[in-house]
């Protein structure tokens, strides 16, 4: 699907995926998306997003499980975490959207 490492970052290049008509790269568990071809210098940016994302994420989920549970039952938040699957981000404007 997409490359999943930044080791000789010349290698490591968003490539076009068909199924999400998208550019796509796999690091550190994330999906980045981006509809355009993004500029030399991203693989930075991928970093600090996945690290913010990472810790982040159970402040994230804290904040969205009473909704959650209204809509489907009560969950820990390490439930959440392994029903989340692999996440897309959107790099263009760095978020994560609904499916």
């Amino acid at each position: 699907m997409c490359h999943n490492n930044f080791e000789g970052e010349e290698e490591s290049i968003m490539e076009f995926n068909g199924d999400f008509k998208q550019f796509v790269f796999a690091y550190n568990g994330l999906i980045f998306a981006s509809d355009e071809k993004p500029e030399e210098g991203y693989l930075g940016q991928v970093k600090i997003i996945s690290e913010n994302y990472f810790a982040r994420l159970n402040q994230i989920i804290h904040f969205v499980l009473p909704e959650m549970a209204k809509l489907f039952g009560n969950f820990s938040v390490n439930e959440v975490k392994e029903k989340l699957g692999e996440p897309v981000i959107c790099y263009d404007v760095c978020y994560v959207p609904m499916k």
